[in-house]
């Protein structure tokens, strides 16, 4: 099991983790974390997705990708380019 899946993180929990000041949450840890929320964003969309549900999860892959720029702008420039 992942940590996302253990303490059941979505896209509601970006900001808190992105905030957190716990030793628990490193900045591999919180990249690691806000990358496997996306990836379970993108994984949720089908075939039968409508244009809207895909725009969402396109907004919201952009908003984490965003929060990864701000941990890590190296990474946050890569990940925005694939865009």
């Amino acid at each position: 099991m992942s940590l996302v899946d253990d303490l059941n993180l979505g896209f509601k929990d970006v900001d808190s983790i992105y905030e957190s000041t716990s030793n628990k949450w490193d900045d591999k840890k919180k990249i690691d974390t806000l990358l496997e929320i996306g990836a379970i964003i993108e994984m949720n969309l089908g075939i039968n997705s409508t244009k809207a549900e895909r725009n969402e999860a396109k907004r919201q892959q952009k908003y984490i990708y965003k929060i990864i720029k701000k941990i890590d702008p190296a990474i946050g420039d890569l990940l925005m380019r694939l865009i």
